[in-house]
């Protein structure tokens, strides 16, 4: 004959239960505030390589604003100035950072020579195009622009910065090339002398104008060139924003403030996971204990 065991927990054991089961609800309560700082924290620190990348832009937008400022007029204005060659850039699928660095080396030379900042714009806006249409990567173009805008401090394309040049842009050389009417043998003879000054290239770029934006008409974008116009105008909408509000420098100061005081959440955390673990245990013996009572209660009542 089977008989039924029914496992009936007292009023007693369940009086018990539920008093250590507030206690738990209750420290739970207690633990939310700093559970919810706990993940406030984490999601700062899950965007802090986000944050560093703004800084780094800033820090690059900074840079380049200094260098504008060297080379620019009090009547232009940085701001004009920055507009301009955001429009050249983004205008020849280059990066700001080049048209930048390549605008700073070219109104340089064009000062010593009397000649006005718009000459230097045109310039670097050619060039720029120039440099593209010559079909190299875009590491490769980036590194002879810069090349290049070496070349201007000395005053003449020489060494290095010549086979640079002349590898990484070849469509730069032909211009080069054809308007002093030689050879590539030839090319590196003159340049060995010294004799390819930067004013000889000005003059080659006033006379290949029309066929630079002839050939530029043709161009089909490419996706790094594509990336390139996101990168200027990201570097240009975090420059503003700082420029108008400061606020990047607040965050810093927020994440500083924070990453000192991790510390003291830990103290503050401790005593509760403490108490959270005592309260549990607590919980665990109490079912156990009350449980095997009961159960012992109720075979004995069906057993002879």
């Amino acid at each position: 004959v089977s008989q039924i065991i029914n496992v009936v927990v007292n009023s007693k054991g369940a009086v018990t239960v539920k008093k250590q089961l507030d206690d738990i609800g209750n420290s739970a309560k207690t633990t939310t505030t700093y559970l919810n700082s706990m993940r406030a924290i984490l999601a700062a620190a899950m965007t802090f390589s986000g944050i560093g990348a703004i800084t780094e832009t800033i820090d690059n937008f900074t840079q380049l604003q200094n260098r504008l400022k060297l080379v620019t007029s009090e009547a232009e204005g940085t701001a004009v100035a920055w507009d301009r060659l955001m429009a050249i850039a983004n205008g020849s699928y280059s990066t700001i950072d080049n048209t930048v660095n390549l605008y700073y080396r070219v109104a340089q030379a064009f000062k010593s020579w009397g000649e006005s900042a718009q000459d230097a714009y045109e310039f670097t806006d050619k060039f720029q195009k120039a440099a593209i249409l010559s079909g190299s990567t875009m590491q490769t173009t980036a590194q002879a622009v810069y090349q290049f805008s070496q070349a201007l401090n000395k005053g003449k394309l020489d060494g290095d910065e010549f086979r640079s040049v002349l590898e990484g842009l070849p469509y730069v050389a032909n211009i080069i090339q054809k308007s002093l009417g030689k050879t590539r043998a030839e090319l590196y003879e003159m340049s060995k002398d010294g004799k390819i000054s930067v004013d000889r290239i000005k003059r080659a770029f006033e006379e290949a104008a029309k066929t630079i934006e002839s050939d530029w008409a043709k161009i089909t974008p490419t996706i790094g060139m594509a990336m390139n116009i996101f990168r200027n105008n990201w570097t240009d909408f975090i420059g503003d924003i700082q420029n108008s509000t400061g606020i990047f420098s607040v965050v810093a100061q927020a994440i500083i403030l924070v990453a000192n005081n991790f510390h003291l959440l830990a103290a503050a955390l401790t005593p509760v996971a403490a108490v959270m673990a005592f309260m549990a245990g607590r919980l665990v013996l109490g079912l156990l204990v009350n449980g095997f009572k009961d159960m012992y209660a109720a075979i004995t009542k069906v057993l002879p």
